[in-house]
């Protein structure tokens, strides 16, 4: 096992939910409430029990703070990555020391795994006397299922069991009602002693006087009356030993209403029961951890800085706790809205898809093809339903500007990342239909939207001038890249007319843009002269632009957007971020990390500001609870939005300090770092089955910078690499394997074979690039396929 150890660890304890995509099992740690809360449905229908995590060793017993049973460990820290919360734990008054790992596996791509209902439950203890140790561990919990009440599906009564089969010993909860809800806890039977229904209430006294438990068991349905299970060890000087647990749950019936359907969680076509999820778990653990490792460590092991890792880690457990995946004649795969429960907003879709783009683009596919079905009068619903119910929007005002657009850049990403282009010509008469009714809404000539009831957009805790005003640059940036998108697809589509049409409303646009919007150093909130704020700065101009950029479309007038980004950071930059405008109060997390991403892709070294964001979140969730939490109201301390999957936007700081872009369809791969030196991985080329993925990375000594791909071969898919790498001077030469230097006036046109006999075709040119630095360009075209496995360029910064 990889990990913990690959990420900060933090002093203070801090809410996080782990879960399982789309299968809503979940447990969400709550260090001040002393308890840990469960569910199978998820957040929102979770129950807090108390959960016992304890060691006894010479007479005495530390426990982690998630139940009252015990004392807490004096000495306790908390660690996070995309897939795990660890705890290490240590007391002046027992030397022993203690890891406790709770991991929910994920592997991109791969259905069973990633939504199989179940968590590992890892507890390392380690020895750092010079004497041998025994000792003990304890866990134990309420049952989870019974509580006396039914609300959220939890029945009033649940019955405790013992589970014993083959090696493996344990205890299960099933509900009493006709769903038959079944959690179940177990592990290898070694030196494992249990208390099943501890209706006499001895479980935690015997564990405290003996260490151990006595093998009781009552299995009748009874309320919240706990079970345990009591590792007893050994530990010689400096050793070390674990114990994993599986924690697996099973909700056999209708999880998702879809249009008075019942629908039931993808897992159940894999499990019959809790039994089966424990045993696949216990019977594929190795292989389970290789691919979770794997997967964790292209976070883990990239260069980006600690608090950018911790922040996506975060929105991660968050997101996938968000996710619903169920099933009837036709696969639901959704996204709830956090706290307000809504599924599959375009809008928060338009932010965390760059998840689906990196690492499993089937998603996004899935979801462009469901929100296609649910259209008002010309333009795209903002949800379709709420709580557990598919029935279409129920937000009670459109957003129909904004969520068209939003839809034609999440088909233009998708196709231009898979080259899915069946798919996305067949959502051709859709996106035609959405910019023609973009069209509609300009009432003035300007190319921006104007109709009142179509401006209102997702920025619902702002001032009135951002969130509905006429002439929104926000939205007039949007359009304008929905435009170039629809513009590509036309063209693809053979469809000349239309593609003359959206050119001469990108000329319209860009016009306005130049003449009415812009203020010498930034772009106006709005034109709608005398709004509060209109002239004023914003985060939002860029807003629009970054699909485009992610897939290395041009975009007009770059420098200005640049300037952009840097006027406003300057003058509206907080603690925590930066508020949505120079009249507002209100930071919107997620709002001021996609500004980033364009930023880096602008040029902008803009990586810096994660720390914020995670300090924010790290400071909320240490005193409150709420996980991911997106919106702060500056001066009040007031927070909104929290349980939200919209965090997962920080994903993209995994490609944007790359200046990583794709285009699949024209097969051609861009990277131009805003930085000089990172390590970081192309997901998008993955092998998840293998375990294989290229990495790129960029280090700078003396007067040289190397550039390496690894793995380059997986690459084929690519016909042309671009590189445009910062020197801190202009280069003279490249310098590629162990070939002759070639003279940047002198590569133009030239062939470069390699000793393995792979063929090169380089084009170069120098010039200045944003913040400084120097940028030389070279394509490399691959014109045979027998690859190296690792390429790499040397550009020589020596002054002319």
């Amino acid at each position: 096992m990889k990990y913990p150890g690959n990420y900060p660890v933090e002093d203070v304890l801090f809410e996080t939910m782990l879960s399982k995509l789309g299968s809503r099992l979940v447990l969400i740690p709550k260090a001040a409430g002393q308890k840990m809360a469960h569910g199978l449905l998820g957040f929102y229908y979770d129950k807090p029990v108390e959960t016992t995590i304890a060691v006894s060793c010479e007479g005495k017993v530390r426990s982690l703070p998630f139940s009252s049973e015990y004392q807490t460990f004096e000495f306790l820290h908390q660690e996070i990555g995309l897939t795990y919360v660890a705890y290490y734990c240590r007391s002046d008054q027992m030397p022993l020391e203690m890891v406790c790992t709770i991991c929910a596996p994920f592997c991109p791509q791969d259905l069973q795994l990633s939504t199989a209902p179940f968590f590992y439950l890892t507890v390392r203890i380690s020895n750092p006397t010079d004497r041998k140790l025994e000792g003990s561990l304890l866990t134990a919990m309420e049952n989870v299922l019974g509580h006396g009440h039914t609300c959220g599906g939890t029945s009033a009564k649940a019955r405790s069991d013992l589970y014993s089969e083959a090696d493996r010993i344990g205890f299960s909860f099933e509900d009493s009602s006709i769903a038959a809800d079944q959690l179940l806890f177990t592990t290898g039977k070694a030196d494992t002693s249990y208390a099943i229904g501890d209706l006499d209430k001895r479980l935690y006294p015997d564990f405290a006087a003996t260490g151990r438990l006595n093998n009781t068991l009552d299995n009748r349905y009874l309320y919240s009356l706990p079970s345990g299970l009591c590792w007893r060890f050994g530990l010689d000087p400096g050793e070390a030993k674990e114990k994993v647990f599986v924690y697996a749950g099973y909700h056999p019936c209708d999880a998702l209403r879809t249009h008075d359907r019942e629908s039931r969680f993808i897992y159940t076509t894999y499990f019959e029961n809790a039994a089966e999820v424990a045993e696949y778990a216990a019977r594929e653990y190795v292989k389970i951890r290789e691919k979770t490792d794997f997967f964790e460590n292209t976070l883990a092991e990239s260069s980006l800085p600690g608090d950018t890792k911790q922040l996506i880690a975060f929105a991660f457990q968050s997101y996938i706790a968000n996710t619903w995946w169920t099933c009837n004649d036709e696969e639901w795969f959704i996204v709830w809205e956090g706290h307000c429960r809504f599924h599959s907003t375009i809008d928060v879709g338009y932010n965390i898809e760059l998840f689906s783009l990196f690492f499993w683009p089937d998603l996004l596919k899935m979801q462009l093809q469901r929100w296609s079905h649910y259209r008002i009068d010309g333009y795209l619903a903002h949800d379709i339903g709420d709580d557990r119910y598919v029935c279409g929007q129920t937000y009670d005002h459109d957003m129909p500007v904004e969520e068209s657009t939003n839809y034609v850049l999440l088909l233009y990403a998708y196709w231009r990342f898979t080259a899915d282009t069946r798919f996305a010509e067949g959502k051709y008469e859709l996106v035609k239909g959405l910019l023609h009714y973009l069209m509609s809404t300009d009432e003035d000539g300007d190319g921006i939207p104007d109709e009142a009831a179509a401006v209102r957009n997702t920025v619902d805790v702002a001032s009135a001038t951002i969130e509905g005003s006429a002439g929104q640059t926000y939205l007039a940036v949007k359009c304008l890249a929905a435009y170039t998108a629809g513009r590509a697809l036309a063209q693809q589509c053979n469809d000349a007319g239309f593609a003359a049409t959206c050119g001469q409303w990108l000329e319209r646009l860009e016009t306005t843009l130049v003449r009415r919007s812009w203020r010498e150093d930034h772009f106006a909130v709005c034109l709608e002269e005398g709004a509060e704020g209109w002239d004023g700065h914003s985060i939002y101009a860029s807003n629009g632009l970054l699909y485009l950029l992610l897939t290395n479309t041009d975009i007009p007038f770059p420098d200005k957007f640049r300037k952009d980004i840097e006027s406003h950071l300057s003058r509206l930059m907080r603690e925590y971020g930066c508020p949505h405008s120079s009249v507002d109060e209100t930071i919107w997390m997620s709002q001021n990390i996609w500004r980033d991403l364009a930023g880096l892709y602008l040029g902008l070294n803009t990586i810096e500001n994660s720390r914020r964001y995670w300090k924010f979140q790290l400071t909320r969730n240490a005193s409150d609870e709420g996980a991911y939490t997106d919106v702060y109201h500056c001066g009040l301390g007031h927070t909104d939005l929290d349980r939200y999957p919209r965090g997962l936007t920080a994903m993209g700081y995994l490609y944007g300090l790359g200046g990583i872009s794709v285009d699949a369809v024209k097969r051609t791969l861009t990277i131009a770092p805003p930085v000089a030196s990172l390590r970081l991985p192309l997901t998008i080329c993955a092998d998840w089955e293998k375990q294989q993925s290229p990495w790129i990375s960029l280090k700078e000594k003396d007067d040289e910078v190397l550039f390496r791909i690894t793995d380059f071969r997986t690459l084929s898919g690519f016909s042309t690499i671009c590189l445009r790498l910062p020197t801190m001077a202009k280069p003279t030469s490249v310098r590629f394997f162990s070939e002759p230097d070639f003279a940047i006036a002198a590569i133009a046109g030239e062939t470069l074979k390699t000793d393995n006999g792979f063929t090169f075709r380089l084009q170069g040119t120098s010039q200045a690039g944003p913040a400084g630095f120097w940028v030389t360009e070279l394509e490399l075209g691959v014109e045979t396929p027998t690859p190296p496995e690792t390429l790499e360029i040397e550009l020589m910064s020596q002054m002319k």
